[in-house]
């Protein structure tokens, strides 16, 4: 090393112009090469520290556009929501009925039962009818306390109700079997039809349900019809409570 240095010191003094010339002829590959290097390198971590970016404001963007359609959806239920609630008050305008939310249902409260937040604060007393709809009857008040009552619907297992059938005028006693559902046993000749409707005593536009099949044994001379009240009762968030005059 000590020989090269001398041999490059003598070299530089004796001939300074061209040894700096020899010098950057073999050193500029050198130095592009370096700068080419770096150059990658500093492209490289941009171009990670860009996707890294990019997958930041992705995200960001995709946690915007799911709470967009979260709140759509709040607004949609919103609207269905008031839409329901203005269709059921304009049912009871001109009615001695009142609006009351369910506040439990099967499973939270005994099986075919509701609880709703109106109570004798509100003018009900037990024996009360509850409605489903403007023309869905489904049970009576049961119990009650200031700010809530229970109603037993007429389907529950332990419950027997009287009923019309709509297009003869016939009485049927329908038992209970639970979940909205009845059954009773006619004559085989009985003047029973799958669809036919059944309603409250005294009452023609109070439904409690219709038929949806009927079990004819060949051997015996009764059947078996199977009604179920209309609509969906143990999804509904409200009813209205028909008060005593």
């Amino acid at each position: 090393m000590a020989v090269l240095f001398c041999i490059l010191s003598f070299l530089l003094f004796a001939f300074p112009k061209g040894t700096r010339s020899f010098f950057y002829y073999v050193s500029k590959p050198i130095w592009t090469g370096r700068d080419s290097f770096i150059n990658s390198i500093q492209n490289v971590g941009n171009y990670f520290v860009s996707k890294n970016s990019l997958a930041k404001e992705n995200m960001s963007l995709q946690d915007e556009v799911a709470s967009l359609r979260l709140k759509e959806l709040d607004y949609d239920i919103l609207q269905r929501e008031n839409a329901e609630l203005k269709n059921m008050a304009g049912m009871t305008t001109n009615q001695n009925r009142i609006l009351s939310r369910v506040l439990s249902k099967p499973p939270t409260s005994p099986y075919d039962t509701l609880v709703i937040n109106s109570g004798s604060a509100e003018g009900l007393v037990k024996g009360n009818k509850v409605y489903l709809s403007g023309n869905i009857i489904i049970g009576v008040v049961t119990d009650i306390t200031p700010h809530t009552s229970l109603v037993t619907l007429f389907s529950s297992g332990e419950e027997t109700q009287s009923s019309v059938l709509e297009r003869t005028g016939t009485s049927y006693d329908l038992s209970g079997r639970g979940g909205a559902n009845f059954s009773l046993e006619a004559p085989k000749d009985a003047d029973i039809l799958w669809g036919d409707v059944f309603v409250y005593p005294g009452s023609t536009s109070s439904v409690i349900g219709s038929v949806y099949y009927i079990d004819s044994n060949s051997q015996s001379s009764f059947k078996t019809v199977y009604i179920r009240t209309p609509g969906n009762v143990f999804s509904t968030k409200w009813v209205y409570v028909e008060k005593t005059i």
